[in-house]
């Protein structure tokens, strides 16, 4: 993944594009909130059952919604991500 990545990251920038790229850190550093009674419950992760994990995001600049969904569909053709089950495409305000 790291070369696919690279080569990514590299040609979004290139376009001008690329406004921000991030990956979180692993899922053990992560921790889940959750309200119970109006009160947060927090617990420390990972945990098996988890089905989705954030692995990261792309903030572009682009001249439509149509080429930024053109550039989720992109990333997600890495083979490395043949488990992806989804991405999500939204304006930032």
């Amino acid at each position: 993944m790291g070369v696919f990545m690279q080569v990514f990251n590299q040609r979004l920038g290139e376009s001008g594009e690329l406004v921000e790229t991030r990956g979180p850190t692993a899922p053990v550093h992560a921790r889940g909130i959750q309200l119970r009674n109006a009160v947060p419950v927090i617990t420390d992760g990972p945990y098996a059952e988890t089905q989705e994990v954030l692995a990261g995001y792309w903030i572009v600049e682009c001249e439509s919604f149509d080429r930024a969904t053109d550039i989720a569909h992109l990333a997600s053709r890495s083979s490395t991500f043949v488990s992806l089950s989804s991405s999500t495409c939204a304006p930032v305000d």
